[in-house]
C-alpha cells in the first residue's frame, strides 16, 4: 500500500502500526514487524512511544519459534527485552 505524500507523519506511523498488529493477529509476525520497522521510520518517536508497540512486539516474539536479530534489534531500539 502506498500513503499519499501529504499525509502526516504521525497519522501514517499510526496506521503502519495498526497494520503491524494485523499482520500478527492472521499469524504472520515477520510481516509484523516489517509494518513495524515502516512506522518506524516514518515517525521514530511515536513509534518509541505508544504502548501498542511494545504489546505487539511482545506478540512477535511469543509468536515466533526462535527470536531473530531484527527482532531483538527493534526491542532494544524500544528499550525492552524479548
Amino acid at each position: 500500500m502506498t500513503l499519499p505524500a501529504s499525509i502526516v507523519p504521525t497519522r501514517a506511523g499510526h496506521h503502519w502500526q495498526d497494520v503491524s498488529r494485523a499482520w500478527l493477529l492472521v499469524g504472520k509476525p515477520d510481516k509484523a514487524l516489517d509494518a513495524l520497522n515502516r512506522a518506524r521510520r516514518i515517525a521514530p518517536q511515536q513509534t518509541r512511544l505508544h504502548p501498542a508497540v511494545r504489546e505487539t512486539v511482545h506478540g512477535i516474539a511469543a509468536a515466533q519459534r526462535r527470536q531473530t536479530h531484527s527482532l531483538t534489534g527493534f526491542a532494544s531500539w524500544l528499550g525492552m527485552q524479548v
